[in-house]
């Protein structure tokens, strides 16, 4: 009888740790509905980052060249001047954000969710639990979003998107990213982070989070587009396509000259270079490569002899 007992016992206390893992979805969900102001002050939310900033993205070698292959001025062609918003940027564009409900007549319960920016097309979330498409269907430039709450966060997962930019600044994605996303209302503050997957370019998901406040007197304009045949950086030639041979962009490092404190491996991006011990390793390298050589010895007698000297 007594291993009985112990046996429900553990039974019962399994199940509430297995229940307590994930919180229960609330019986009646935040509002996240309504006209969302963006507050912040991070570089690529206010200003154009520098050319070539990847700091704590973790990049692979494709994605590196893929970005550093990629010029900014290609916005300025005709094919590229009415383009919305690369999807993971656009929680970080200008305009702010509108957030739509469609609830069902009857039951009240709401089915969809619209979200809108400045410079994108509407954007339905789905929630009545659909399946996503399979992988050989059309991407487009909202993808496929389906929602769940999970506690009192609504989580949103994208898929099918066509590939665009991370952020501002010159990093890209391939058309293979899945996109996360969080989204949490605490009184009228919005707290929105997103994780983007991205298997070709990226050897770990990269994470951000951004800020809004709810204002009922805000409005998310309607960017209208005035592209015209004219390139606004090839001129009339309308087969100019800004690019960069690999290896020829020397620009993505310039910056750098007026930021002396930011060890050049790290500014490449990469995994290592995201973690304490990325950092570590980064300073080692810098302090390595500033080491004096006197005149007739090599770099590596210099680095031995300096460790030995250290032990």
């Amino acid at each position: 009888m007594k291993n009985v007992l112990l046996a429900v016992l553990a039974v019962t206390v399994f199940a509430g740790v297995r229940g307590s893992a994930q919180p229960a979805r609330p019986a009646i969900a935040p509002d996240i509905a309504g006209e969302w102001r963006l507050d912040n002050n991070e570089q690529d939310t206010t200003a154009q980052p520098p050319l070539g900033d990847y700091l704590g993205i973790p990049f692979n070698d494709a994605g590196r060249m893929r970005s550093d292959t990629t010029a900014e001025s290609i916005w300025g062609t005709p094919e590229y001047q009415c383009r919305p918003h690369s999807a993971p940027h656009q929680w970080r564009g200008l305009g702010g954000a509108r957030i739509l409900k469609e609830q069902d007549p009857l039951t009240r319960n709401i089915s969809v969710y619209h979200i809108q920016f400045m410079r994108s097309l509407d954007r339905p979330v789905f929630m009545d639990g659909r399946a996503h498409p399979p992988a050989y269907a059309p991407h487009t430039w909202t993808g496929f979003s389906t929602g769940e709450w999970v506690g009192n966060t609504l989580k949103i997962t994208t898929t099918h998107l066509k590939d665009g930019y991370l952020k501002r600044g010159g990093p890209q994605t391939s058309d293979m990213l899945t996109m996360t996303e969080f989204i949490t209302r605490h009184g009228d503050i919005l707290t929105v982070v997103t994780v983007v997957d991205d298997p070709l370019y990226l050897d770990e998901p990269f994470v951000e989070s951004v800020t809004y406040a709810y204002d009922p007197t805000a409005s998310v304009n309607m960017e209208t587009c005035q592209g015209s045949a004219f390139a606004e950086n090839g001129g009339t030639d309308r087969h100019h396509v800004p690019h960069f041979l690999p290896g020829q962009n020397s620009g993505t490092r310039e910056w750098l000259k007026n930021e002396s404190w930011i060890p050049p491996a790290a500014a490449v991006g990469g995994v290592k270079t995201g973690v304490p011990v990325g950092h570590q390793r980064v300073g080692q390298r810098q302090r390595a490569d500033r080491t004096f050589v006197p005149p007739g010895e090599s770099r590596g007698e210099t680095n031995r002899r300096s460790g030995s000297q250290g032990r």
